[in-house]
């Protein structure tokens, strides 16, 4: 079968092969226009998408494998400085972040205010999915709190 390894898939109808590659799912590291499209010329899509319909087999279509796919394609693009698009939502793979931080993908510095200095430093790139303070807090202990 055509988007698995070695070339069929464990435990795979044709119905489920053609669920898995849709750009709902896997399919979705294919889209000409979608979150991952500048991405397509640095990394092997083929083989992320192989392997990603081939753990949808493996585990029945259970969205976490999915979105592990996902999310190690994302890697693997941010890392290579591949600008990538949203491609999780609330009801879809969503990352949950702690109270007062947001989540971010970032493949660029980022400016970190130093409350206390009143100076803010470029910090190196922390390239890939992160929660992030928001603007006007700090990090105290485990808590962000307000200036």
């Amino acid at each position: 079968m055509e988007g698995c390894l070695g070339g069929s898939c464990p435990k795979c109808s044709s119905e489920h092969l053609a669920l898995y590659s849709d750009p709902e799912a896997c399919g979705k590291m294919l889209e000409v226009n979608g979150p991952f499209r500048h991405c397509h010329g640095k990394v092997d899509t083929s083989s992320f998408y192989k392997h990603c319909v081939s753990d949808l087999c493996l585990h029945g279509g259970l969205q976490p494998a999915l979105c592990h796919s996902l999310a190690e394609y994302t890697a693997v693009c941010l890392s290579l400085k591949a600008t990538d698009y949203a491609w999780r939502s609330p009801g879809f793979s969503y990352q949950s972040c702690p109270s007062s931080t947001s989540y971010s993908m970032i493949s660029a510095p980022v400016h970190l205010c130093l409350g206390w200095q009143n100076n803010t430093v470029l910090m190196p790139p922390n390239i890939g999915e992160n929660c992030l303070y928001e603007a006007g807090l700090v990090h105290s202990g485990s808590l962000c709190v307000y200036l």
